[in-house]
């Protein structure tokens, strides 16, 4: 088995994630001053959202100075400090790194393995991201944007580096103030939901291809992901999901058929 140590050093002075020699591991504490739900936060914060897809794992227990983690690849990691330990499994380039928030501060400390290897006991890992979320496809069957539809909508990043517009519709007022509808109007309850609408290609092509939704995640705080699985020019996707802030990141990510 090829062995590869990993000497965490000089974290609260340096500001990395674990420090050699500051503690023995029977002098560790028994509660981190960082709960397990703030470092979530910190790595899925620290995570690339267009790096998407990808796959967080976490060990649900803090692991203690002098813990080691094996690898698939027979590489092991040595932790000299108290820390919460994270994988990250990035899907499309077969790669996965490792991230350390230091239990007693939060910092946080990226470790890229020789080997791109999975822990070897990743069964007992938990996922923490993505986290899959119901919707319902709403389709806006005799809808009309009204002329202040600009008013909704504002630019973002989707995952081929094309661009697309995204509005949030949280409110009755809103939803009046830029959709007319014909027919009837969809059932939104704006308490508990969102009507999530995006757009984008070449609009002054005809006619616009309504894209069907297939899967809708959380991936942070305020971090999501909307995927679909066809393309066309221009393109039109609304669907109805559990309530999200008006300052939330969507990206949409159209999957390769």
């Amino acid at each position: 088995m090829k062995n590869l140590y990993f000497f965490l050093l000089a974290i609260l002075l340096a500001g990395t994630a674990c420090r050699e020699g500051e503690l023995k591991p029977e002098e560790n504490p028994i509660t981190p001053q960082v709960a397990r739900e703030d470092a979530d936060e910190i790595v899925l914060e620290y995570i690339n959202i267009e790096s998407w897809p990808y796959t967080v794992y976490v060990k649900e227990n803090v692991q203690a100075a002098g813990t080691t983690i094996t690898t698939t690849a027979g590489e092991i990691l040595k932790f000299d400090s108290l820390c919460w330990v994270y994988c990250i499994d990035y899907a499309n380039n077969a790669a996965s790194t490792y991230l350390l928030v230091n239990g007693n501060n939060g910092n946080l400390l990226e470790i890229n393995t020789r080997s791109n290897a999975m822990p070897d006991d990743l069964a007992e890992w938990k996922v923490i991201a993505p986290i899959e979320l119901p919707f319902t496809k709403c389709f806006f069957m005799g809808c009309d944007w009204s002329s202040n539809w600009s008013g909704a909508w504002r630019r973002d990043t989707w995952s081929k580096l094309y661009r697309c517009d995204i509005a949030l519709i949280n409110s009755n007022e809103d939803f009046e103030k830029y959709v007319y509808c014909r027919n009837d109007y969809p059932v939104v309850d704006f308490s508990k939901q969102t009507l999530i609408t995006a757009m984008g290609g070449d609009l002054m092509w005809r006619p616009i291809v309504v894209l069907s939704a297939t899967s809708f995640f959380k991936v942070g705080r305020e971090k999501y992901i909307l995927t679909v699985n066809d393309y066309g020019s221009p393109w039109f996707i609304t669907i109805i999901a559990p309530k999200v802030s008006n300052d939330a990141t969507i990206v949409v990510y159209i999957q390769s058929p």
